[in-house]
């Protein structure tokens, strides 16, 4: 079962997911502090970044950083204060910008993984995807002011803002899943949905065991009141509606 919760989205509607998440880092890429002596501004560029790759997976949320880069680089004034043009991409902040693809795929990658599982994990996930933007902008910097200017410059100023955006990023991505039909409120405080659906057959199933054992003790039924007692015990532990918990429960 697919971790992100819009992973599962086909056709148009995640075509629209990918332009939302294109246009949500626009925005967010509006909202800016000046760091002093810095290539790049502090803003929730990355924090739409990290929730983009959390939220629709890792090959959609890659696609949609693509799509933003390549929105900017057309000459929409889509990046940090404004800013466009393809110029950007062979400059300073070029890095940065080609950081956002790798880390949208990290936050997806990350969603998918066996550690995913609590809000602190989701966003130590979300932190690897700064630090994976943080590197790769680094990289791209190095060439411009060398490797030690560059950290000082372009990494360490980030820091803090990286813990914070990382924490806002996971709780978006929490109330993406709470907010998706089919997860239930446990997928992402305490267990996968596969996990907590065979919890809840388990519990119905052994619950059906007792009562069946408890009508075929009661020697003053017939066995066609045994029958129909045994049917309505089954129709109240798996209701009509509940055709998924049912089927799971006749496969076992």
């Amino acid at each position: 079962m697919p971790a992100a919760p819009l992973e599962t989205l086909r056709g148009a509607r995640a075509f629209l997911a990918v332009i939302a998440a294109a246009a949500a880092t626009a925005l967010a890429a509006q909202v800016s502090v000046p760091v002093p002596g810095a290539p790049v501004p502090q803003s929730l560029q990355t924090l739409a970044v990290a929730a983009a790759g959390g939220i629709l997976g890792a090959r959609r949320g890659a696609w949609a950083m693509a799509l933003y880069v390549a929105l900017g680089a057309a000459g929409l004034p889509v990046f940090a204060d404004g800013a466009s043009g393809a110029a950007r991409l062979w400059g300073p902040t070029g890095g940065y910008l080609v950081g956002f693809v790798a880390g949208a795929w990290t936050a997806g990658w990350w969603m998918r993984t066996r550690w995913a599982r609590g809000l602190r994990a989701i966003a130590s996930g979300m932190a690897l995807a700064h630090l994976v933007i943080l590197a790769v902008g680094w990289a791209g910097l190095v060439r411009f002011l060398g490797v030690g200017d560059a950290f000082l410059q372009g990494v360490g100023p980030f820091l803090w803002g990286a813990v914070v955006k990382s924490v806002g990023a996971a709780l978006l991505v929490a109330l993406a899943f709470r907010g998706v039909k089919g997860y239930l409120h446990s997928a992402i405080f305490q267990e996968r949905p596969e996990v907590a659906m065979e919890r809840v057959v388990h519990k119905a199933s052994s619950h059906e065991q007792a009562r069946r054992w408890d009508i075929e003790q009661n020697v003053s039924m017939t066995p066609e009141q045994r029958m129909r007692a045994a049917r309505e015990l089954r129709d109240r532990a798996f209701p009509p509606d509940a055709k998924d918990v049912r089927a799971c429960h006749r496969s076992e």
